[in-house]
């Protein structure tokens, strides 16, 4: 299946949610292609909000990592989970910033 702009598939996606906003594209990606991530699970996204830099905030809980994308106008948090969650995600930080990518 060819991947179609602004979703995300594969074997490492969970859920039937596969919507990502423009600025989770480049996160998302990143994330999957990280050592220890076993799944990447797109969550609902909340648009018309008012205009605001874009960035990103990782924040871990017990079970996975929640990754909070903030667009020009829309927010969507990314599940990520996979094995030591602590290394995982220094990783996706130090990694988003190689990508100039503000993270909070």
């Amino acid at each position: 299946m060819a991947r179609r702009k602004g979703h995300i598939n594969g074997k490492q996606v969970g859920g039937t949610h596969t919507a990502l906003i423009d600025a989770a594209e480049k996160p998302a990606g990143i994330a999957r292609r990280l050592h220890g991530v076993t799944k990447i699970s797109p969550g609902i996204i909340k648009s018309g909000l008012k205009a605001s830099q874009q960035s990103v905030k990782i924040m871990v809980q017990e079970k996975c990592i929640v990754m909070t994308v903030r667009g020009t106008t829309s927010v969507q948090k990314i599940h990520i989970y996979g094995e030591n969650l602590e290394s995982v995600a220094e990783d996706l930080r130090k990694a988003l910033n190689a990508g100039r990518i503000t993270v909070r």
